[in-house]
């Protein structure tokens, strides 16, 4: 793997004051690597933090402290600066395909959209080539150019985001839940073709999901995300194989349950901090062996 690292989160914070006397830590210190050619799989349960800390590194939210380096740059501090070298190289893939699509625009046109905006094509031809070659990608007729989002299912609205998001090569991509709307079969479809990117060297990638074995498949390491702290950080296989912290076994024994909310299934562990003995005690982010890092006693 390449260690020339595309993206360093220093000890980042996002606080959320609900009143005087609430304060919400929806990221708690957070220090993390992405480098350049890896999938970098962030996985935790619903209201973990992991798509507040997605949000955070490309600006949707404003962070509290900390800091962000891209591509060797510090955007911490200047979020209009953050803003400008993120939407030059990164594509964020939302879980909500739905806000994310301009419902007055055709399927061609927001495919294309960032290609104009890059002016990567001399001629529509070439472009609509490019958006014929993205659709049959993510498994959409090319028929479907001139529809709109609306006359589509939620899965296909995901996949025209998916089509989009790497119509333009980007340097880095950051998945948010990018396939927890679709059907078994799309997931596997559209995995593969992440997987297959990542193969031939043309995706950097922090992929966020609450289905571990998602990201077991895809991603070269793990982050464990827990209560807006990463808990657990390995290789995918000393991960998965020789998991240390209790929430991260919790997650590899959990079982998959429908959501109240839709027919997706999700990641759900009965782990509490409050079942475990050293609660109270000072916590301290450690290398127990090369790569493998965890949160727990000193």
């Amino acid at each position: 793997m390449n260690k020339e690292k595309i993206l360093e989160i220093k000890n980042l914070k996002q606080y959320f004051r609900l009143n005087k006397n609430k304060v919400i830590k929806a990221l708690d210190g957070i220090s993390l690597d992405v480098y350049k050619g890896e999938v970098l799989g962030l996985v935790g349960e619903s209201g973990s933090g992991k798509s507040t800390l997605g949000k955070s590194i490309v600006g949707i939210n404003k962070i509290t402290d900390g800091e962000i380096i891209y591509d060797g740059i510090n955007i911490s501090k200047n979020n209009k600066l953050r803003k400008k070298l993120i939407s030059n190289s990164v594509q964020f893939i939302f879980q909500d395909s739905t806000s994310s699509l301009n419902s007055r625009m055709t399927i061609g046109n927001i495919i294309s959209e960032p290609l104009k905006i890059k002016k990567i094509y001399k001629n529509k031809s070439e472009q609509n080539e490019k958006v014929y070659e993205m659709m049959k990608l993510v498994g959409l007729n090319k028929e479907f150019i001139d529809k709109y989002p609306y006359d589509f299912s939620g899965g296909q609205r995901q996949r025209v985001a998916i089509a989009r998001a790497l119509s333009v090569n980007p340097k880095f991509i950051i998945a948010d839940e990018p396939i927890a709307s679709l059907d078994v079969s799309m997931q596997a479809q559209i995995i593969n073709l992440f997987k297959m990117l990542k193969n031939n060297g043309e995706l950097t990638c922090l992929f966020i999901s609450h289905d571990l074995s998602m990201v077991r498949y895809i991603s070269d390491r793990i982050a464990v995300i827990y209560k807006g702290k990463i808990v657990e950080l390995a290789e995918t296989e000393e991960l998965c194989n020789n998991p240390i912290h209790p929430y991260t076994k919790s997650l590899l024994e959990a079982i998959l349950v429908p959501t109240l909310k839709s027919n997706d299934l999700e990641m759900v562990s009965d782990y509490k901090y409050e079942d475990e003995e050293y609660l109270g005690k000072e916590m301290k982010w450690k290398e127990i062996k090369k790569g493998h890092f965890v949160y727990g006693l000193d």
